[in-house]
């Protein structure tokens, strides 16, 4: 097998699909404008030194805000994101790294009172079906199909409290932590988001973190622009610069951090396949999930 088909079936395997160019080169882009929601901006500092002939700039904005932007067009770019469903043929992307499936997280105490298969991952409907375990969300965010489909499953009179400040995915994690409700959906680097802020919430009881029934496959998570020539262009640029080796180990750093060990060995043969093409540019205008 040639290495560019090898390519080609990685990313139709993790629901990606091979673009083509609106806009050959980056030929006069003088100027990307980051939209980022709350978080580091290490893939996007990555990004801006292997392109000093470009200027870069960031603006902070939340999930809705972000969509909204690249849905209209707008002349930005964004990272760290999972492809919102129903915008995929609104956006060019990238992906930089995969992201384990999301969790939910709850108090020790609340166990007993999950509905739970009988080999332990959480039935999501059934928790979304009670009112008397209050729940919390980031309203916009991509968990994957399967989760997205559960949550907008819910019955009309639920306690599942749905966030959409700029902050909200540390703030979620803070009212975990804080014990304002019972239980996150979310991922599991989520609670890291509240550390700094709450060193003594996590220094007690740590929340447990289960699996939810359906929800076992890989996300990828990268760079969108929007799908127009100028979006075209300025991902053609950022594709090419995160494919450099500095971004690549960059990439892998990240990917460690995301997934815990165990979960590292239980998708060793993916992520190796992934980091493989990542060395290629892997620019594509349906992000999948």
């Amino acid at each position: 097998m040639s290495a560019e088909l090898g390519r080609r079936q990685l990313l139709l395997s993790l629901g990606l699909a091979a673009s083509q160019p609106a806009m050959a080169g980056g030929a006069g882009l003088d100027h990307i404008e980051w939209l980022l929601a709350a978080g580091d901006t290490d893939v996007q500092q990555a990004i801006a030194a292997q392109m000093p002939d470009v200027r870069h700039s960031i603006t902070g904005g939340n999930i809705k805000r972000i969509w909204k932007a690249l849905a209209a067009g707008e002349q930005i770019c964004t990272a760290d994101v999972f492809v919102k469903r129903g915008y995929a043929d609104k956006i060019y992307f990238s992906p930089t790294v995969l992201s384990p499936p999301p969790v939910l997280m709850a108090w020790p105490h609340v166990l007993a009172l999950l509905p739970r298969t009988v080999q332990g991952p959480v039935l999501l409907p059934a928790l979304l079906a009670r009112v008397d375990l209050q729940g919390v969300a980031v309203a916009g965010r991509n968990y994957g199909d399967v989760v997205n489909a559960m949550i907008e499953r819910r019955p009309r009179h639920n306690a599942l409290t749905l966030l959409e400040s700029t902050q909200s995915v540390a703030r979620a994690a803070e009212m975990l932590l804080t014990r304002r409700v019972d239980y996150l959906i979310g991922y599991v680097l989520d609670l890291d988001e509240a550390d700094a802020a709450l060193p003594r919430a996590r220094a007690g009881a740590r929340p447990i973190l289960l699996p939810i029934e359906g929800a076992t496959a890989l996300a990828p998570s990268g760079v969108a622009c929007p799908r127009t020539p100028w979006g075209w262009a300025a991902m053609q640029r950022i594709d090419k610069a995160l494919s450099a080796p500095d971004s690549v180990a960059l990439l892998r750093r990240i990917q460690d951090k995301y997934l815990p060990e165990a979960e590292r060995k239980r998708y060793a043969a993916e992520l190796q396949a992934f980091f493989r093409a990542r060395t290629q540019p892997m620019a594509v205008p349906d992000g999948g999930r």
